[in-house]
């Protein structure tokens, strides 16, 4: 699976944020027909639960926020030949009461990047689904599963490999 990148969150002990950029990275996970299966590992994502997770799937997302419990998407842009995806994180940790003291919540951004330039072949652009998917039991994480469909079936995915910022 994809690995974050280099980065860390910092909070601190007001109700201030603090942001960090985080470059990801991503892993070709099927390649069927004319359809590239692309996943992105995301540190603190959180899809929408509940009904509203039941629902989203009946209805057409052109803003990918939509599917995001704790995150927005800044940039999300797919064209024939290139994908760019910038993706705020915000999660929030609650500090327990100490004597005489009061909670204080530290909320944290972290800012996901990702980039392709190039993509091996040409693609539908809008064709293009997204899905956000958590691991049962995982709260740590969450996987974006983007589903391309590619123009040239005769061009090979199968090794292409996404570094950070290509």
């Amino acid at each position: 699976m994809a690995e974050g990148g280099k980065g860390s969150r910092s909070g601190s002990d007001s109700d201030d944020q603090s942001a960090v950029e985080t470059n990801l990275t991503a892993t070709v996970n099927k390649v069927d027909g004319l359809e590239v299966q692309l996943v992105l590992q995301v540190r603190g994502l959180k899809p929408k639960g509940g009904l509203r997770s039941f629902l989203s799937k009946f209805s057409n997302h052109d803003n990918p926020t939509d599917l995001c419990a704790n995150a927005e998407f800044t940039k999300w842009d797919v064209t024939s030949s290139s994908l760019s995806i910038e993706i705020c994180v915000h999660t929030e940790k609650e500090r327990k009461k100490k004597k005489g003291k009061h909670d204080v919540n530290t909320v944290n951004t972290e800012t996901f990047t990702y980039k392709i330039s190039n993509f091996p072949s040409e693609i539908r652009p809008e064709k293009t689904t997204l899905e956000i998917k958590q691991p049962p039991g995982e709260t740590s994480y969450s996987f974006i599963v983007l589903t391309l469909q590619r123009v040239d079936k005769s061009v090979s995915w199968e090794n292409f490999r996404t570094p950070r910022n290509s």
